[in-house]
């Protein structure tokens, strides 16, 4: 992937709304599939959501993902600790 769609945020990208209707729709999908194969991915973000130059968007970094099982409790809250320089 050549991208990470937080990068090209920062950098000041802007798309058209045809882009961010096709990158919405994409995300969906991939959402929906997660969650049909019962996966919580649980650090959704904009520098995990990787581009390339065709314009296809991916999920990435499963690093904090979780099965789903009905018999199981889960915290409420996940959190990401950032890095300053």
């Amino acid at each position: 992937m050549d991208h990470d769609l937080g990068g090209l945020l920062n950098r000041g990208v802007e798309f058209t709304a045809p882009e961010v209707m096709c990158l919405t729709k994409q995300l969906l999908q991939g959402v929906h599939y997660m969650h049909r194969q019962n996966i919580l991915h649980r650090d959704m973000k904009v520098a995990n959501l990787l581009l390339n130059k065709h314009g296809v968007l991916k999920v990435a970094d499963f690093g904090l993902a979780r099965a789903t099982h009905k018999d199981v409790k889960y915290t409420k809250t996940v959190c990401t600790v950032r890095r300053t320089n």
